[in-house]
């Protein structure tokens, strides 16, 4: 019998858990590694957006994928690492990782968390938990946040864990390892609204993007004014905020954004009958096998509004007045909301270029990873939104398809 195979799957998102998994079903070890403290990514911070009925949004995947990964024995986890260089040995790879500090021990942490409850600095961002209740720690703490030494305290949450598995003094560490194969899931940024400057975003309290009205519907349930509190009646929401946008020279469509700003605004509406959502946008995609069905339902639900807003501008209790072209009126309307929703498109991320060299891998014009063919990097996959736009049911099939690539050049496959 040959030795087992070994891969390191970078990014522990949709596509990367899934690559993992693929791989140890069929025996192959897996050491999955993520810059952040949870695994999930982006997706495992979405929203379910069922209604009286399943509206398709493929969340709940991410939920199964996260159980699976978790339990399965082949594959060894690693947060708060990135992959820091690679050199080719004999058709392998050695890899050196950096791990952060991680300042709470998951083979001692039983996630109860007293250490949340006693820390001072919640509020800045001290201690936080992962979006999953599948996150094991459940908790990360950050010290540079800590309010105890400053206030010349000890530290609480290291005293108050009962099972000693925090340690505020930990270091971290470099690895250096042998691998058959790597691949490269490493996900996608969301567009920064700060870059457009006609948005003004930090000026308004009721402006979010669409990422954080995710975030606040998983984690309480509903939505409330940031501002001061009540539920937004007027809710806006714009499409297409970084993409399709020539001045940034993002000539793309993220494809995503037009299925989840609908999905949320049928979920806010259904939840809150008198809740009044209005769409913005360019033009709608396409998404899902019932579209025109799920296109009929919104249009009785919510105002389609095929205008971009030129402008916003502050108006009285909190509002935003945000003003466009109406296309049948042929004017300039200004309409006030309580909220205003920005639908973020999905941006490459940063360091592509840097990975990109080390693993002899090409980008597009956007700074997206160019699907390899089988002979441009031997033993190098790449998968998910790494290489461009797509969605969760999209991004499970296609990093499906790279850990075959994978299984064939490990000769596994069966």
């Amino acid at each position: 019998m040959g030795k087992t195979k070994k891969v390191l799957v970078v990014g522990g998102g949709i596509a990367g858990m899934t690559t993992a998994w693929e791989l140890s079903k069929l025996k192959v070890d897996v050491l999955l590694i993520d810059q952040g403290p949870f695994l999930g990514g982006h997706a495992a911070q979405l929203a379910c957006k069922a209604t009286d009925r399943c509206l398709k949004c493929n969340n709940c995947l991410v939920e199964q994928r996260l159980r699976e990964v978790s339990r399965a024995p082949g594959i060894d986890l690693s947060l708060q690492t990135r992959l820091s260089s690679v050199a080719r040995q004999h058709g392998r790879f050695q890899v050196t990782l950096h791990q952060a500090p991680r300042y709470i021990d998951p083979d001692q942490c039983t996630n109860c968390g007293i250490c949340y409850e006693k820390c001072l600095g919640v509020a800045e961002g001290a201690i936080r938990h992962g979006p999953s209740s599948q996150n094991h720690p459940f908790y990360v703490i950050h010290p540079e946040q800590c309010l105890c030494d400053s206030l010349d305290q000890a530290r609480r949450c290291q005293g108050a864990c009962p099972e000693g598995a925090i340690d505020l003094d930990r270091q971290g560490a470099e690895l250096t390892l042998g691998v058959d194969g790597i691949v490269l899931a490493t996900g996608y940024v969301p567009f920064d609204p700060r870059e457009k400057a006609h948005l003004n975003f930090d000026a308004y309290p009721n402006m979010i993007t669409a990422l954080e009205l995710e975030r606040r519907l998983r984690e309480q349930g509903g939505v409330l004014r940031p501002a001061d509190g009540p539920p937004p009646q007027d809710i806006a929401f714009v499409q297409c905020v970084g993409s399709r946008d020539l001045s940034l020279k993002h000539n793309f469509c993220s494809r995503v954004c037009c299925g989840y700003a609908l999905r949320l605004g049928l979920k806010l509406s259904h939840a809150r009958p008198e809740t009044r959502v209005a769409v913005f946008y360019m033009d709608l995609q396409n998404f899902g096998k019932d579209f025109e069905r799920f296109r009929r339902e919104v249009n009785g639900r919510i105002r389609l509004i095929r205008s971009m807003p030129g402008d916003y501008f502050p108006a009285s209790q909190d509002q935003i007045a945000v003003r466009y072209f109406d296309l049948e009126q042929r004017t300039v309307i200004s309409e006030n909301f309580d909220l205003v929703v920005l639908s973020v498109g999905i941006m490459p991320r940063p360091e592509n270029q840097a990975l990109g060299q080390m693993l002899g891998l090409k980008l597009n014009e956007h700074g997206f990873y160019v699907p390899e063919e089988e002979d441009d990097s031997p033993g190098v996959v790449v998968a998910g939104t790494a290489t461009g736009p797509m969605d969760i049911a999209e991004s499970i099939t296609q990093a499906a398809q790279a850990a075959a690539r994978m299984a064939r050049h490990l000769g596994v496959w069966p």
